[in-house]
């Protein structure tokens, strides 16, 4: 697992990351989806896969994130299995 940032820290292009540890209304690349099968497979069935961008509309918690005009609320261990890099 990739470590969470320092509160306070600006992200910029091509920073790892995991899902949880984003900035509110970044907007990301999905690099990695790791975890258990069923947790992907789940993932994807909603569109969370790698290479997808996604907006962080609420990092913490249970994240919630905008995917083509949808949005959807992610688990907090799901988006900890979510990595990313901020978008260009």
């Amino acid at each position: 697992m990739l470590p969470r940032r320092a509160a306070g820290t600006d992200l910029t292009a091509g920073d790892k990351l995991t899902l949880d540890a984003a900035d509110r209304d970044a907007i990301v690349r999905v690099t990695r989806v790791a975890g258990r099968p069923r947790l992907i497979q789940r993932l994807a069935a909603i569109g969370v896969v790698p290479g997808v961008l996604l907006t962080i509309v609420k990092p913490h918690g249970p994240s919630i994130v905008s995917l083509g005009g949808a949005r959807i609320a992610i688990g907090k261990s799901a988006a900890e299995s979510v990595e990313i890099e901020v978008a260009d």
